[in-house]
């Protein structure tokens, strides 16, 4: 007969290394790291009640159910402030990772930064290299996330540089791929392509497939960036073959997307159609709140170049709805821009001038140089065909200025053109 103790916390302990043994080696139900942690809290074992706790948020993250892992990673860090200083050592590291990487994917970054400056500092503190190096990562990418490019930049080249003094090549892989990003972003493309092609010399050697797969990926974007569609598709045809002998979908939803934007340029809309839906399909597959926004937004610029702006404007909207819930506000200032252009097509010019202010006002908040000069010229454009040229002109002049300060002389070109056919105009 077993004897029960009589002892409460002392039954929780005996209940829960009970269930670890009895699930060792067979498949454990679902929720049962939540039900461990509890009898390790009501044990009052910290340690373990940490360890199940983030082994829940894991789980919930392959899930893809960011609002119960982040709970969960809240939970964590609460039971290992129990324990002694001395006794969190990585427990700590690793719940702060886990907040990161659940706010990051969910697209709420601002609060993404502060765990990731948390994480730097306890790095620090422990003289941890490799998660130093990892939080420099997450705070460059959470800056870039933000449109803090300066910052990203700062932080990303420390990263390469500490990968390097400690002699970690996939970590050096990781940041050489971000900062080719940066640089993508920033209209430096063929640095970004230097930097892409350093990654993937890097992973050749550690044979890292899915890294690969993130390197190609980035190499078809600068390729698209440059108006190669061609040679990009290329570059995502090859990374979508490696990601399918990969775990997981996401990579393969972000590459149909991809090849979706290719078709257009190549003028294949209903190629793109297919690959933009099939990517959409994927990411409601795993509750990709951020990617079914992002997807919803493509669809509609799909149907906007073939003319079917009704049908865009519903996609649009539906990705504005998902947009307004996360903080991604460069992208609902793109999707207002969207809007904009199609009720222009259709010639409700209220609704256009509404959508491009909204649009302009975003740039505005977040400092946007090329989000207002491309605020300016479509108000521009929207106020000429008025043919109010007072307006226009205010607006093409306000973008001259802005393209003028960035030095686009494309731009600064294109725009001028505009403005003395607009005095052309009034002199007839």
């Amino acid at each position: 007969m077993i004897r029960l103790p009589t002892d409460l916390p002392e039954l929780h302990a005996m209940i829960a290394v009970e269930l670890e043994r009895r699930y060792r080696e067979v498949s454990a139900p679902e929720g049962l790291s939540g039900v461990l942690a509890w009898h390790w809290e009501q044990a009052g074992n910290w340690r373990q009640a940490t360890e199940a706790s983030l082994m829940c948020a894991e789980e919930l993250i392959q899930r893809r159910d960011g609002t119960r892992a982040q709970r969960w990673c809240e939970r964590a860090l609460e039971y290992q402030e129990r324990l002694p200083r001395e006794e969190r050592g990585d427990l700590e590291l690793r719940a702060l990772l886990l907040a990161w990487t659940v706010l990051d994917f969910g697209g709420q970054h601002r609060e993404a930064l502060e765990y990731a400056r948390r994480l730097y500092k306890l790095a620090e503190a422990q003289d941890a290299p490799e998660m130093r190096i990892t939080a420099l990562l997450a705070l460059g990418r959470t800056h870039r996330a933000l449109g803090s490019m300066q910052a990203a930049e700062t932080e990303l080249l420390r990263a390469i540089d500490l990968a390097r003094l400690h002699n970690l090549p996939s970590l050096e892989a990781d940041a050489l791929f971000h900062l080719g990003k940066l640089r993508q972003l920033q209209g430096k493309h063929f640095e970004a392509i230097q930097h892409f092609t350093y990654a993937q010399a890097q992973d050749a050697a550690l044979e890292d497939q899915a890294r690969m797969a993130q390197v190609f990926t980035g190499l078809g974007d600068v390729y698209r960036a440059l108006g190669a569609p061609r040679e990009a598709l290329n570059y995502y045809t090859r990374a979508l073959q490696l990601e399918h002998s990969l775990p997981g979908v996401l990579g393969a939803a972000i590459l149909q997307e991809k090849l979706a934007l290719c078709y257009i340029d190549l003028a294949r809309p209903q190629e793109a159609l297919d690959a933009e839906q099939e990517s959409l399909r994927l990411r409601q597959s795993i509750n990709d709140r951020v990617g079914i926004g992002r997807a919803h937004s493509v669809l509609g610029s799909i149907l906007a170049r073939t003319g079917d702006h009704e049908h865009a404007l519903e996609h649009y909207n539906q990705a504005l709805e998902v947009e307004q819930t996360l903080q991604g506000v460069r992208g609902l200032g793109m999707i207002y821009s969207h809007i904009g252009d199609s009720y222009r097509a259709l010639g409700d010019y209220a609704r256009a001038s509404n959508a491009y202010q909204q649009s302009l006002s975003i740039a505005q908040q977040q400092d946007d140089k090329i989000g207002l000069a491309l605020g300016h010229e479509r108000l521009g454009n929207l106020a000429r065909e008025w043919n109010d040229r007072a307006t226009a002109g205010y607006h093409y002049q306000e973008a001259l200025h802005i393209r003028q300060q960035l030095g686009h002389s494309d731009e600064v070109h294109r725009l001028q053109r505009q403005i003395d056919k607009l005095l052309e105009d009034q002199m007839m």
